[in-house]
């Protein structure tokens, strides 16, 4: 979530940019169905030719941007800040961001175009749609003075209400309290304690009762590092979340951590949030508190971390470069055989098996082991017959039969031997399914002989 410091930088950011541009047209709001526009009657006031400039400064986390018509476009206009000022609260993730008109982001809710050409955008970014904006003059009732801004009435403010029962809880969860700590978030709660070896879940009370109403050189405590903290990051120049440079042109000085990892100069500053070796754990508002050694004696008691801290940023080093091997192109090259070798072959076994499920099985019926030994016994019977003379028939019906009997034997052997073997086969299956007639019935006994005699010579 952005802090104070972010929504400072971002004022000094849209000064900046309207030093060296100006903007024409209606204010547009990118919004969902669901959501009427906030500024229709500020549109109606700027028509659709308005040429204007803006100016912005910032309190605690609420940011005021200021419409400033030209008075070489509206000479006879009379100018009442008051009526063109927009207030915005930044969320989670809002952001001011200044692009090309045809490379607006995709998140952008609030659009104030330039004239001339090439045509700029400058646009409030939004990702996770909890910021929020209204054509207001007046900062919201309830926040307190800027820890950044208005250090001594905010120093005062946070001491004259001590007996208030924020101030019963935690010290970590009253800092989020924005009626009297405007500005601290997340991080910088997380740095100021850690940096004072102050616990997190001491009593707010009993860490800020016996603090002096005026500081004295030199010195330092909870509401004065608020502060210095929070200066400290605007020096810098960027904060957490806050990935917009002055007049986008500007790159933030990058700082070497540890050998070998670069990282700017916010990650560089934190000593606490998100840090390796530290610890956290969720407070009773559900927010993550970063901290080093004993949370204190308000801790939960049911209290579990959240995230695990970071890893230093380390480069990736092969397996071959590891074991003291050099990892040189030739190496690179013959990894990316075997690679390409590996995905030839998957490719080869799948086609493989797609033909295989591709090719029509074999037509012939399949046949038990009984059924083929039924098969070489009818083959020698057969064999045997065709060796004896045939004896004489006085029955004509009966010499006739025999004689087809013989001619269909002679058929048989002019036929190739696998022709025959399949004759035999269905014989043999055909002399089996009798067998097997014979305990269901009368009717299967026919309808398997017929069947037999179909596929026999």
């Amino acid at each position: 979530m952005p802090e104070g410091p972010e929504l400072h930088l971002s004022s000094l950011f849209i000064k900046r940019v309207s030093d060296s541009k100006s903007f024409i047209g209606k204010i547009v709001e990118r919004l969902p169905a669901n959501r009427e526009p906030r500024l229709v009657d500020f549109n109606k006031r700027l028509g659709d030719n308005a040429c204007y400039t803006l100016t912005s400064w910032s309190r605690g986390k609420e940011l005021m941007l200021t419409v400033k018509p030209l008075k070489s476009k509206y000479p006879n206009a009379s100018y009442k800040p008051e009526e063109w000022t927009i207030r915005f609260n930044f969320g989670m993730t809002g952001c001011f961001k200044f692009t090309k008109t045809a490379d607006t982001p995709k998140h952008a809710k609030v659009c104030f175009r330039t004239a001339g050409e090439p045509s700029y955008t400058l646009s409030f970014v939004d990702m996770r749609g909890f910021g929020r904006w209204v054509a207001s003059p007046e900062w919201s009732k309830d926040r307190g003075p800027c820890i950044l801004q208005e250090a001594d009435l905010f120093r005062a403010n946070v001491l004259d209400n001590l007996a208030v029962s924020v101030f019963n809880k935690p010290i970590c969860e009253a800092m989020l309290d924005q009626r009297y700590f405007n500005g601290v978030g997340n991080y910088l709660r997380a740095e100021v304690l850690h940096r004072l070896s102050v616990r997190p879940f001491e009593s707010a009370r009993d860490v800020l009762a016996p603090l002096p109403l005026e500081l004295k050189v030199g010195q330092t405590d909870v509401l004065h590092m608020c502060h210095q903290l929070a200066t400290e990051v605007v020096t810098m120049g960027g904060g957490k979340r806050y990935d917009v440079q002055l007049e986008a042109l500007e790159p933030q000085p990058a700082v070497k951590k540890e050998e070998g990892d670069e990282v700017d100069a916010f990650e560089a500053w934190l000593q606490c949030y998100h840090q390796p070796g530290m610890k956290n754990l969720v407070d009773n508002n559900g927010r993550t508190i970063w901290f080093a050694g004993s949370p204190g004696p308000r801790a939960p008691k049911d209290g579990k971390a959240r995230h695990s801290p970071k890893k230093r940023a380390s480069s990736k080093v092969p397996k071959s470069k590891k074991r003291g091997e050099e990892n040189n192109e030739d190496d690179l090259v013959q990894r990316g055989a075997k690679a390409a070798a590996g995905k030839r072959t998957k490719a080869a076994s799948n086609s493989r098996k797609r033909t295989s499920s591709m090719v029509p099985k074999s037509e012939e019926p399949e046949y038990s082991d009984r059924a083929k030994n039924l098969v070489n016994k009818r083959a020698k019977v057969s064999s045997r017959e065709n060796t004896k003379i045939p004896h004489k028939i006085s029955d004509p019906e009966k010499s006739t039969r025999a004689a087809k009997r013989t001619k269909k034997s002679a058929s048989c052997e002019e036929t190739p031997a696998v022709l025959c073997s399949s004759t035999a086969l269905g014989h043999a299956q055909s002399e089996e399914g009798d067998r097997r007639t014979r305990r269901t019935g009368t009717s299967g006994r026919r309808s398997l002989r017929l069947a037999g005699r179909a596929g026999g010579c």
